[in-house]
């Protein structure tokens, strides 16, 4: 500023894992800067002169570092940036303060975006990005197009661990094309990573993940663990994804109802399996991982003669199989099936040898 660094320091000492919301606001015509921190006016300074570029040789404008002649950053920022906003004119103090107001208000879901979902916190994408272009359209929404066959990015941090039941993870998304996609569990290893389908579609689609079993099989979920998302293995693939959090498997379950599996229930609360479309539809729920500890009653014989695609109860699908074609998180149905005697015939089964 007027040809030399002018550096101001607030007398915060910023405690580690949690963000701060800042504000610089530099008045050319009053001579003054003030920093607004967490919506409060946390210094005021004078400054002379206007802003100048950075001389040449020097390559960008930065925030959180300082730009350099050899194509570096110097005195880099030593954390996350979760947003970053310019502004062409002044900031009123009513302004910043706004700013902040916004931000918090989406953090603690008092003013949730019309289209973002109940539920714990939203977690923010962007750490530790390879293979992908990604750019955020707003807090919580980013579209990425991947560059390379090994696209992946990094969620934030947990900032507190998470409760037992905290077991989906749920989000809304759009892909250009059919994914096979990951999540890793935090440390990153071989052996630690679940696999999931996110088939193409042009508009938002809510897609919800069961972790029970790989939170149990990890021992993940503590704070300062967190997960990895690998996008496939294809380049040129565009994906956006927002609002990913965390709810419980009761929330989950009030979400979808009962009806997801297509069952009636009798007085006791067990399943009924009448036909082959209701067996299907129990492996398939056994298989998601959501309703492993059901118990169901066969109530007649039930011919498949014809049936295509049927996997078994509780064999898991290829989307649910790691690197190594293990099922690290068992799928095992855990509930009672009762047959009162009646037969399944005709059943062909389609597994992955």
């Amino acid at each position: 500023m007027g040809g030399k660094a002018q550096i101001v320091t607030t007398g915060i000492v910023p405690e580690s894992g949690k963000y701060y919301h800042i504000v610089a606001v530099h008045n050319p015509a009053k001579g003054v800067m003030n920093v607004y921190v967490d919506g409060t006016l946390a210094k005021k300074f004078d400054v002379d002169g206007t802003y100048k570029e950075a001389g040449e040789g020097n390559m960008w404008f930065a925030i959180g570092g300082d730009t350099d002649p050899n194509d570096n950053c110097a005195r880099g920022f030593a954390g996350d940036i979760a947003l970053a906003r310019i502004y062409s004119d002044p900031l009123s103090t009513e302004q910043a303060i706004a700013l902040y107001d916004d931000v918090k208000a989406k953090d603690t879901g008092a003013e949730e975006h019309a289209d973002a979902p109940a539920g714990n916190d939203r977690f923010l994408i962007g750490e530790d990005i390879h293979g992908l272009e990604m750019t955020q359209v707003e807090p919580y929404v980013y579209h990425f197009k991947t560059t390379n066959t090994d696209p992946y990015v990094r969620l934030s941090h947990l900032q507190a661990d998470l409760e037992e039941n905290e077991t989906v993870v749920a989000f809304e998304y759009k892909s250009t094309t059919d994914i096979d996609a990951e999540f890793f569990f935090s440390p990153i290893a071989g052996g630690r990573e679940m696999h999931f389908d996110l088939p193409a579609t042009d508009e938002w689609t809510m897609k919800y993940v069961s972790i029970e079993d790989y939170r149990q099989s990890l021992n993940w979920g503590t704070a300062g663990q967190f997960l990895r998302i690998d996008l496939g293995s294809a380049p040129d693939v565009e994906v956006d994804i927002r609002n990913i959090h965390f709810i419980t498997k009761e929330e989950y379950m009030d979400i979808i109802g009962g009806v997801s599996l297509n069952l009636e229930q009798d007085a006791e609360g067990w399943y009924q399996v009448t036909s082959a479309e209701d067996l299907m539809a129990l492996a398939e729920g056994v298989n998601s991982g959501f309703f492993r500890e059901v118990n169901v009653r066969q109530t007649t014989d039930i011919d498949m003669s014809g049936i295509e695609g049927y996997v078994p109860i509780g064999v898991a699908t290829t989307a649910e199989l790691n690197h190594t074609g293990q099922d690290i998180a068992n799928r095992g149905f855990a509930g009672v099936y009762d047959g009162q005697g009646f037969t399944i015939s005709g059943l062909t089964a389609t597994v992955n040898s």
